[in-house]
């Protein structure tokens, strides 16, 4: 699980580490690249062994590691793991992570303080590239190669936007919209066997994150809205989004069909009526 920051990513794994225990579930200390390849090494440093262990089992048993990390592909290793994640409409996970980076930086710039996310989207800050950065970055969970000059960001990103949701659409599981947070976490035992048993009678609690889906639109309006949809645009994040959500409504659907019980009493999932 290698999870895009800002869209419910910690609560995902939070939840799955309640139902399955700290044993199985595994919260790396990896975070977002510098750019050295330092991090894809030791992805792959922590991985690697586990599904080697895993060749000679006929039902592997079930490891779940998550972290702010590259997608690798393991397949010179002979076992490949089952890839999740989760996303977030880039209407109110850019200002959020915009939010999450300014309370960092003002600990070493005083400045920071009086900067908005309107004065970044909007130009009128030397700080506003940081914000494009941002949402050019959510591609590089997807992409699947790994070299680390992929991190040098382009002005179009139309090629590589396609490549990250190709994969995502032919590697991942699943990727669970923040929007339908509750229904996702339960589609995935639908999916996924191995934690069927688990859940069931579980007595952990799923956040809830719904309140939050329109929670910073309301203070973007305008000129700064309009701005944000062609930052969201260009940068290839809407796009990857929207992909992810038609993976998500697809595996909805499947699991109506088979009747699934872990869903059988839920109502279509908003982000598949939108």
């Amino acid at each position: 699980y290698n999870k895009v920051g800002k869209t419910g990513s910690n609560s995902f794994s939070d939840y799955l580490s309640c139902v399955l225990g700290s044993r199985v579930v595994h919260k790396l200390p990896i975070r977002y690249w510098d750019g050295s390849g330092e991090e894809t090494k030791r992805w792959r440093q922590l991985v690697e062994p586990a599904l080697r262990r895993a060749r000679g089992d006929q039902v592997p048993p079930l490891q779940i590691y998550a972290a702010h990390g590259p997608f690798i592909n393991y397949s010179n290793v002979g076992v490949l793991p089952t890839y999740v994640n989760t996303a977030r409409n880039p209407l109110t996970r850019l200002p959020s992570h915009f939010d999450q980076w300014r309370g960092q930086l003002l600990t070493s710039d005083e400045k920071a303080r009086g900067m908005t996310f309107t004065d970044a989207l909007l130009g009128r800050t030397s700080k506003s590239g940081e914000l494009k950065r941002m949402a050019r970055n959510l591609l590089h969970y997807f992409l699947p190669k790994e070299d680390e000059n992929r991190f040098d960001l382009l002005d179009d990103d139309t090629e590589r936007t396609r490549e990250a949701i190709r994969n995502m659409e032919s590697e991942y599981l699943l990727v669970v919209p923040l929007e339908d947070f509750d229904v996702g976490v339960q589609l995935l035992a639908c999916l996924f066997p191995p934690i069927q048993h688990a859940l069931q009678g579980t007595k952990c609690a799923i956040e809830k994150h719904n309140s939050k889906k329109e929670s910073r639109n309301g203070s973007i309006s305008g000129e700064a809205l309009r701005a944000l949809e062609k930052l969201a645009h260009d940068t290839g994040e809407a796009a990857m989004y929207r992909a992810s959500v038609s993976k998500f409504c697809a595996a909805w659907r499947y699991a109506r069909a088979n009747q699934c019980p872990f869903i059988a009493n839920r109502s279509i999932p908003s982000t598949c009526t939108a």
